[in-house]
């Protein structure tokens, strides 16, 4: 016992002293001097702490790349005062090393600016480019360029978190710049959920190379805007073995204004190309890589109120606190994209938590929304594409579910709400939310399209209790509510909505488009096309108290309605119209021993 009192005394010194050593060292004055885990305790390693109210900055005329604050030993930086420069390309703000074990957290500040102004053009707005014309090929134009807010690089893995806090804030105005870039293998967790705001060229907000995958999950739950030609939000080109979960709105666009202006001589000097006002920039969100544990987008149950500690979504927070994720593009590119430019990924399932296992299995939850608006003349709008159409595909796992919104506006152009590409796998398409294809004023020959299955891509179910809807107004608008060119949809249950419509011009114009509200022509095997009435409507689930009770309410479920011609292929075809209505052509086919049945007061006309 003597022996045991003794040791324990000798080491109560030495503990004292190595929690001595843990604190970190703090920035507490501003410095334009750059900053190293490695030597920051007067030589020595320590994690580095930037005090509030502190700036790190660029020395003012630095001509290399500088880093200002670097994780380069087993240690970590976090930052609540402000890291900044202007007018210097090649900055970053942190720089965390592979190979080393820490964590980078952001609560204050990253600014990296330039004093360049975007001119104005006659009619009052900004022209591009809005950061100017630098880049590692034109290192002396306008602006600046190659600016990082968090980068992570070199060889080997950083074992750690990254995160750029509630409070935390990153603003870059460059081109070819990041806010937060993965480029390394990355063991440990991504979180935005502060507020990244980027302008320039061929920026994005938060980005993994093809190198940079994560072992564990990637976080969005802060906004994320860019404006820039052929900018983006979220681009994640490296595998995620874990989940990728959005709780916050992503916007992009390389217009200067995103609302349709009503005055038709304003509208023209915008849509003039030589004013660089509506220039294109890149898809809002972009999925490149493998994610084991499947993609949501959040959105809380209809009927949750506040305070409820419920899960019911089961992505292990309480729906109340659950924000509703939204993707945002105002141009041609893809609000949000799941697949390479080339080759093939995988998406596992969704598994919930909390008990919350109704979506377990599907590659994709969709709780909020997605929104593409071409805006201007002769711009398409496409709000899903699922592969890509330069050969990149999508194994989604168990499929898709959609409780939200996906739709897709243009005027005078093709407006697409969800494109499933050659070689990408969609077993289940399940829509419970509403998808809508949309295009208006039209004088040229295009084509709205609810959900276009591309020849190669295989969708086996679609099940629908929301709605499906394509709709355009001009001579020579075709819509297609789902049209599959891959001859693998085989089931089709419709409890909501499928329409089709065309509208010409003026009362009196010639419509040379078609309204088909489901073309299944390609189909060989055979389709069995059900109808019939919801038989449990439940709409209103949230959690109504600050429990995980929650209530269930059923209300009456509206006849299903189908608007728009149906074609169906040469297998034999079994169709039952149980309920509602179906207005169209139905052609049945070439196949012999198909079926029809209208029954229970169903009214096809």
């Amino acid at each position: 016992m003597r022996t045991t009192l003794i040791a324990a005394v000798a080491l109560a010194p030495l503990l004292f002293a190595a929690g001595a050593v843990d604190a970190a060292t703090t920035i507490s004055s501003s410095t334009s001097t750059p900053v190293a885990t490695a030597t920051a305790n007067k030589g020595a390693a320590d994690d580095v702490s930037i005090a509030s109210g502190v700036t790190v900055s660029a020395a003012a005329g630095t001509t290399t790349p500088v880093s200002l604050v670097t994780v380069n030993s087993n240690n970590s930086v976090t930052n609540s005062g402000t890291l900044s420069s202007s007018n210097i390309n090649n900055v970053t703000a942190v720089q965390a090393n592979a190979g080393v074990s820490g964590t980078v957290a952001n609560n204050a500040a990253i600014n990296l600016s330039t004093t360049y102004a975007p001119s104005t053009a006659a009619d009052g707005y900004q022209q591009g480019p809005f950061a100017g014309t630098a880049s590692a090929a034109n290192p002396s134009g306008t602006g600046d360029y190659g600016l990082y807010g968090i980068r992570l690089s070199g060889t080997g893995t950083f074992t750690g978190s990254i995160t750029n806090a509630t409070s935390g804030t990153i603003s870059i105005t460059g081109n070819a710049s990041r806010g937060i870039s993965i480029e390394a293998p990355l063991s440990g967790t991504l979180t935005q959920a502060g507020t990244i705001n980027m302008v320039g060229d061929s920026n994005i907000g938060v980005s993994s190379t093809a190198a940079g995958s994560i072992t564990g999950n990637v976080v969005i739950n802060g906004g994320v805007t860019t404006t820039g030609t052929g900018s983006s939000a979220v681009v994640l080109n490296g595998g995620v073995t874990g989940q990728f979960r959005l709780y916050s709105t992503l916007t992009t666009t390389g217009y200067a204004v995103t609302t349709r202006s009503s005055d038709p001589t304003l509208l023209t000097k915008l849509q003039t190309a030589a004013n660089h006002q509506i220039d294109l920039s890149g898809s809002t969100l972009m999925i490149g890589g493998n994610v084991t544990g499947g993609l949501y987008f959040s959105g809380p149950p209809v009927g949750t109120v506040a305070g409820s500690t419920a899960d019911l979504t089961g992505d292990g927070l309480a729906d109340s606190a659950e924000g509703t994720s939204s993707i945002v593009q105002a141009g041609s590119a893809p609000a949000l994209v799941v697949g390479p430019a080339s080759g093939n990924i995988v998406i596992g399932g969704f598994s919930g938590l909390n008990g919350a296992t109704q979506d377990n299995g599907f590659g994709m939850v969709m709780r909020g929304a997605v929104s593409a608006s071409g805006v201007y003349d002769n711009i398409d709008a496409n709000a899903v594409w699922i592969g890509t159409k330069t050969g990149g595909s999508a194994n989604l796992s168990s499929g898709l579910r959609l409780y939200g919104t996906a739709t897709a506006s243009a005027y005078n152009a093709n407006a697409t709400a969800f494109h499933v590409y050659g070689g990408s796998v969609v077993p289940t398409f399940d829509v419970r939310g509403s998808v809508q294809a949309a295009i208006a004023a039209s004088t040229s020959t295009v084509t709205a399209g609810g959900l276009i299955i591309e020849s190669g891509a295989q969708v086996n179910v679609l099940s629908i209790t929301g709605s499906v809807i394509a709709a355009g107004v001009g001579d020579h608008v075709t819509a297609y509510a789902v049209r599959d060119l891959s001859g693998t949809l085989s089931s089709v249950l419709n409890e909501g909505a499928i329409s089709a419509s065309n509208s010409v011009t003026a009362l009196g114009d010639l419509q040379t488009g078609k309204a088909v509200a489901l073309d299944l022509s390609a189909n060989t095997t055979g389709v069995t096309l059900v109808q019939k009435l919801n038989p449990s409507p439940q709409t209103a689930y949230g959690s109504t108290s600050g429990s995980n009770a929650t209530a269930l309410t059923s209300v009456t479920a509206s006849p299903p309605v189908l608007l728009g011609d149906v074609l169906l292929g040469s297998g034999t075809n079994t169709v039952s119209f149980l309920s509602g209505t179906m207005i169209g052509g139905l052609d049945m086919g070439s196949g012999t021993g198909g079926s029809l049945t209208i029954d229970n007061g169903a009214n096809v006309s």
